[in-house]
């Protein structure tokens, strides 16, 4: 039998959820675990946003013979808050070449302290635009969220193609990229 938890560096303790395990000898076992941390699920409700960064894992493995071994601290894992970004919109759509667009979205992160996605305010986002056929995004601009994590932006409209934001993520909070408008030249 194993024990594993996840302990924050605010010390709340998150418990495994059922493992998956294999036996590559008969001597052995092999098993893993996977933690979702959401921000709107009621297991999580004792979660804070003291809690993000660096936790550590706990393990205590017993054997059947009244055995048993314990690991503290054996590992070091970044647990993040997940972060949004709204779908791209930019305007207007066809657009005159050489004319400006406007390009909005908003960035959202969980937030622990009361089980809902609230606004990330001053954080830089990446707009980003991928000609029509090209296969990779370039970094046109980086844009500030406001303080209630909205973005809006005036480029110049040169290309058809999509346009995207993409946010880096921080120490604790994930990257997220945003679902690209695309935009036709007229």
């Amino acid at each position: 039998m194993v024990g594993l938890k996840l302990v924050s560096s605010d010390n709340r303790i998150q418990y495994a959820k059922s493992p998956t395990c294999t036996r590559p000898t008969s001597k052995t076992m092999k098993c893993s675990w996977s933690y979702s941390l959401e921000a709107d699920r009621t297991d999580y409700a004792d979660l804070r946003n003291s809690s993000a960064g660096t936790w550590h894992l706990d393990v205590e493995a017993a054997a059947y013979d009244g055995d048993f071994y314990t690991l503290d601290s054996s590992a070091k894992v970044k647990v993040k808050r997940y972060a949004k970004l709204a779908t791209t919109q930019a305007t207007p759509e066809p657009v005159v070449k050489g004319r400006t667009l406007t390009v909005t979205g908003a960035l959202t992160r969980a937030d622990w302290n009361t089980n809902t996605y609230t606004g990330y305010a001053a954080q830089k986002v990446a707009l980003q635009f991928r000609k029509s056929g090209a296969s990779t995004y370039t970094t046109v601009k980086t844009v500030t969220t406001d303080s209630a994590g909205k973005l809006r932006t005036t480029t110049t409209a040169n290309a058809s193609g999509t346009w995207r934001w993409h946010f880096a993520g921080t120490g604790t909070t994930g990257s997220a990229t945003a679902a690209g408008d695309g935009v036709a030249l007229k």
